[in-house]
């Protein structure tokens, strides 16, 4: 990639600014002649331009090799100068835990439509909006403390300097709660007769860790008619996952043979929750479940959290 121009922005495109006070103590001194009944407007003030971000994008940040080393917990101001602008920032997460990558632009008046992506050695993962703006928020879960790289793009191949953006990568606590984690080290659940065993009240955190991964799950419910509620916490808590939810008979003859399937709960929720009236017959039987990508991509970044709810109408 040929090497960008610095090009610094006005602070009012970034709110971690710091606006300097008027200075309104200012005394002009005036002859007896003068005529001070009404006011000019003319208020001295501080010409000063303001200071600059906590930390400036320095060009050329375009690949990998010439990463912008940032710290973590301080904001970053950039701007997209010329067309297909890559932005890409290093920085390091010193233990295991929650990141969060936060990017903002049309919330600050920009006209950049954000994209921004994670990578962890082979691993990464991409995220386009988050909940209730088209700016992206992603957060997820680091394995090990590790050298990260953050880029920042426009989807568009927009530029110029109205294509400003505010970037903040930090360390959160985990978006939910969960008593269990799926363990694929141990338990191998990408066909339906290994699937998982669950039961009812588990919130279980689990991730779909690559483009091919498929997660089934073993329901067992007792005898008589069970009311069935699974619900898909991902996408709206920060996941970069748009996750899909099947329920499986207890002997599926392939995967087209399910019972019901489930996206979204509804055009403003990515996270699927799925309702279904279960006959357990006279001795209780084990019904099957698989969660995978809608979009088919995955790595260890893509998680999400399943609630199970089991409750008997006999």
């Amino acid at each position: 990639m040929s090497l960008f121009t610095l090009l610094l922005f006005s602070c009012s495109a970034c709110t971690s600014c710091i606006e300097l006070p008027i200075d309104n103590n200012n005394e002009n001194e005036t002859d007896d002649n003068q005529d001070t009944s009404k006011d000019s407007g003319d208020t001295a003030r501080d010409t000063a331009p303001p200071p600059p971000c906590p930390v400036m994008e320095e060009e050329d940040n375009g690949d990998y090799d010439n990463a912008m080393p940032v710290p973590m917990e301080t904001w970053v101001c950039g701007t997209f100068d010329q067309q297909s602008d890559l932005d890409v920032y290093l920085f390091s997460m010193p233990q295991d835990g929650w990141l969060k990558l936060w990017v903002r632009g049309q919330d600050l008046g920009s006209n950049s439509d954000l994209l921004v992506s994670v990578t962890v050695g082979d691993e990464t993962a991409l995220s386009t909006v988050s909940y209730g703006s088209t700016d992206p928020q992603m957060i997820v879960p680091i394995s090990e403390a590790s050298d990260i790289f953050g880029v920042v793009q426009e989807q568009y191949n927009g530029f110029g300097e109205n294509h400003f953006y505010e970037a903040l990568f930090s360390e959160v606590k985990p978006p939910l709660e969960y008593n269990a984690v799926e363990d694929e080290s141990i338990e191998d659940n990408n066909g339906y007769a290994r699937g998982t065993v669950i039961e009812d009240g588990d919130r279980l955190l689990a991730r779909i860790d690559s483009n091919l991964d498929r997660d089934w799950f073993q329901l067992t419910v007792p005898p008589g008619l069970s009311s069935l509620t699974i619900e898909i916490e991902a996408f709206m808590f920060g996941s970069p996952l748009d996750p899909i939810l099947y329920l499986y008979p207890p002997d599926p003859e392939d995967e087209d043979d399910y019972l019901r399937v489930r996206n979204n709960a509804d055009p403003n929720n990515l996270d699927p929750i799925l309702t279904y009236t279960l006959d357990g017959g006279e001795e209780g039987l084990t019904y099957n479940l698989l969660v995978k990508s809608f979009a088919g991509t995955g790595s260890e970044f893509y998680w999400y959290v399943m609630d199970v709810s089991v409750d008997s109408t006999n």
